[in-house]
C-alpha cells in the first residue's frame, strides 16, 4: 500500500513537507522538500494551488504510481499530538535537551532551509516524528493500538480508514530497523539561495533526482504486484 503524508505549514502552504510511505514485505520511506520539482511547479507550489490531490496527481502522472491514500496533518495539530505524549517537554537531539517552549517547538517543527547538510532540513521534524513513533510502539497490544489510532486520526485529514492507518503504524513498527529512507532532493543536487527574508532551495540536477526516484518507486510497484 502506498500512502502520502503531508505536514502542512498553515502560515505558508508552500513550505509543507511530504513523505511517501510504501509498506509491503519491505517498506520504503521517501521524504520530499517542498522545493522538489521536475520541470515545472514544485511540490510546495502544487500543494498551495491544488492541495494534497494535486501532489497525488504529480506522482501518478510522472511516475505512474497509484497513491492508495493520503494523510494531512497541520503543524499545530502535530504539536498537540506531541504535547499529549510529552506533556513535560519533548526530548531533543541530545540526552540532556528537553524542549518545552511551544514557540521553540513550532519553529523547530517547521521546514528548515538554513541548516547545513542534505538531511538537516528535516532534522527536527524527523526527530519529533521518530520519538513520537517510539513512544507509541511501547504500547504494543492491539487493544491499545486501536485506542491510539482513534486518538491520532482525529487530528488528521485523511481518506484512509482507521484500520488502514493502524496497519500502517504496525508496519512501521515491525520494519523500523529495515526501513529504507531517502530524502529528496539528493545530496549535492541543490543549493540554498537567499530569497528576501527566507531561504530558498534551488535544485541544480533534476535529472539525477528523477532517475533515482523513478527506480525507487518502480521497486515499490514491483513489490506490490
Amino acid at each position: 500500500m502506498n500512502i502520502l503524508l503531508a505536514v502542512e505549514c498553515e502560515a505558508t502552504a508552500y513550505d509543507s513537507t511530504f513523505t511517501f510511505i510504501s509498506y509491503q514485505q519491505k517498506s520504503l520511506l521517501l521524504q520530499f522538500s517542498p522545493d522538489f520539482h521536475l520541470r515545472s511547479l514544485s511540490l510546495g507550489e502544487i500543494f498551495q494551488e491544488n492541495g494534497i490531490q494535486g501532489v497525488k496527481d504529480f506522482f501518478e502522472k510522472n511516475f505512474q504510481l497509484a497513491i492508495d491514500g493520503s494523510v494531512v496533518v497541520r503543524e499545530k495539530d502535530l504539536m498537540q499530538i506531541l504535547n499529549i505524549y510529552f506533556p513535560k517537554g519533548i526530548p531533543g537531539l541530545t540526552a540532556s535537551q528537553l524542549i518545552a517552549d511551544p514557540k521553540e517547538i513550532s519553529e523547530l517543527l517547521a521546514y528548515q532551509r538554513n541548516m547545513e547538510g542534505p538531511e538537516s532540513t528535516f532534522v527536527y521534524q524527523r526527530h519529533f516524528l521518530r520519538i513520537l513513533k517510539n513512544q507509541i510502539i511501547r504500547k504494543r497490544n492491539l487493544l491499545k493500538m486501536n485506542v491510539i489510532t482513534r486518538q491520532l486520526i482525529q487530528y488528521m485529514t485523511t481518506d484512509i480508514s482507521q484500520q488502514q492507518f493502524l496497519k500502517l503504524l504496525l508496519s512501521l513498527v515491525r520494519q523500523s530497523a529495515s526501513l529504507e529512507k531517502y530524502v529528496f532532493p539528493l545530496e549535492n543536487t541543490y543549493r540554498i539561495l537567499p530569497a528576501g527574508q527566507k531561504q530558498r532551495l534551488k535544485m541544480v540536477d533534476v535529472g539525477q533526482n528523477e532517475r533515482l526516484l523513478r527506480n525507487f518507486l518502480q521497486g515499490a510497484l514491483l513489490k506490490e504486484s
